[in-house]
């Protein structure tokens, strides 16, 4: 009988004949294992052979899947180019994403082929190479925040060839320590929120198209806390009233948050339904009476609000977030009844770069704390007998005329508050109703 691949043929103590089936290590990775059949010839050449069978349709899979690779392989080296356009190519890396976050990969990857390395083969990329470009960039006065950016997606790229494309063995840029980018710190004040506010109303200045639409989404982002995505995206089935109910857009989030409505942002609202509204949406883009497209088309018409009120190109809609927020620490507002409007998670390091260190803040945590030695469970019967004793004769001499003086308010307040942080007041452009 011819003789199988795989097949394994001894003599045992007997002198007789054993067989065992013995898969090669391709075989085996694909979950073949080792089969002993004793004596039994026939049945282990009849099973040998329809392993061997299996393993050759696998084969000829496997040749179909990788034949596409194969091709396109040929067609050139394998270079960062090369890489990049495969990375372009996939669905998940890169085809699902936003058109805004499609357009940041490609403005890196040019950067990365202008720097020279888009003729280099990907395996010929080691970590020190990167090290030293580091280095040059920060010598060469780029910002630390392009930096950031650029070896982030370099680095997902090289994510892409290992874990894809299984063409190198370790990413070079894994774990490579990017220095982290201080948050915004900007918060607007009263004034500058109900100028952008009246100017989204007021041509008068340059008789230019109005946006009353940005008005409305600011007023919106700094009483609810809502980002510019959530904004957009609201919808008047939405609205029930007082509040809205809100999910989360954001794939990390999607959780469903009830805001409720400041007066002024209900009377907004109120009087839109009552003119007629021709949009699912809230808010819209007067050029079109159409829901902005995306954020780069509310942003250019924010800009020009903005600029037309005399504001500082420093202030971004952004930071409305992060005024909104602040506000609610500085009136009191817990850390839980501030996620309620923002979505964070209630132990989010995130609200440390929102929470402006407000003195209005600490002065509220001080009120609820009290005087420590006047706290009404301080003389608790598990402190020591001396412990009470002494706390008595505080309260004692307290309450001796003359003992005890505290400095005005007024005068801590002469000095002013540095900070950016104002109560907020926007004046509408119509009364609110009574």
């Amino acid at each position: 009988m011819k003789k199988l691949s795989n097949l394994v043929i001894r003599k045992n103590a007997a002198g007789n004949e054993t067989y065992q089936f013995s898969p090669s290590k391709p075989m085996r990775d694909h979950g073949f294992k080792t089969v002993s059949f004793g004596t039994k010839r026939e049945q282990a050449y009849e099973d040998i052979q329809a392993y061997n069978v299996e393993w050759k349709q696998i084969k000829a899979q496997k040749s179909k899947l990788d034949a596409g690779t194969q091709v396109f392989a040929k067609s050139q080296a394998q270079t960062m180019s090369w890489l990049i356009q495969r990375f372009e190519n996939d669905v998940t890396y890169y085809r699902s994403k936003e058109k805004r976050t499609q357009e940041e990969f490609d403005l890196v990857f040019q950067f990365v082929k202008d720097a020279g390395f888009g003729d280099v083969a990907v395996r010929s990329f080691k970590r020190k190479h990167f090290r030293l470009w580091h280095s040059q960039l920060i010598d060469s006065g780029v910002s630390d925040h392009k930096i950031r950016k650029v070896l982030k997606c370099t680095r997902r790229l090289f994510n892409f060839a290992l874990r894809e494309l299984e063409i190198i063995e370790a990413n070079p840029l894994a774990d490579f320590g990017l220095k982290k980018i201080p948050g915004r710190k900007i918060i607007w004040n009263s004034d500058e929120v109900t100028a952008v506010i009246a100017a989204s109303y007021d041509n008068t200045k340059d008789n230019k198209k109005i946006y009353p639409s940005v008005g409305l989404a600011v007023l919106i982002s700094v009483t609810t806390t809502l980002p510019l995505g959530d904004i957009l995206a609201l919808k008047w089935n939405q609205f029930d009233g007082e509040a809205f109910t809100v999910q989360q857009i954001k794939e990390r989030g999607k959780i469903t948050l009830y805001i409720p409505l400041t007066d002024e942002v209900i009377h907004e609202l109120e009087v839109m339904l009552k003119g007629g509204v021709n949009s699912t949406h809230i808010i819209c883009y007067e050029g079109t009476g159409r829901p902005y497209a995306n954020g780069n088309q509310f942003n250019k018409a924010f800009r020009r609000c903005r600029d037309r009120a005399g504001v500082s190109k420093d202030v971004k809609f952004q930071d409305l977030r992060k005024t909104g927020i602040t506000e609610l620490a500085a009136k009191s507002a817990t850390n839980a009844e501030i996620v309620s409007f923002s979505g964070h998670a209630y132990n989010s390091p995130v609200l440390q770069d929102y929470v402006m260190m407000a003195k209005e803040t600490a002065r509220n945590a001080r009120a609820k704390m009290g005087n420590y030695l006047d706290n009404d469970n301080s003389d608790s019967a598990a402190n020591p007998l001396e412990v009470r004793q002494v706390r008595q004769k505080v309260r004692q001499v307290r309450q001796t005329e003359g003992q005890h003086t505290v400095k005005p308010l007024s005068l801590l307040e002469k000095s002013g508050d540095p900070g950016r942080t104002r109560t907020y007041n926007p004046r509408l452009r119509r009364p609110i109703k009574s």
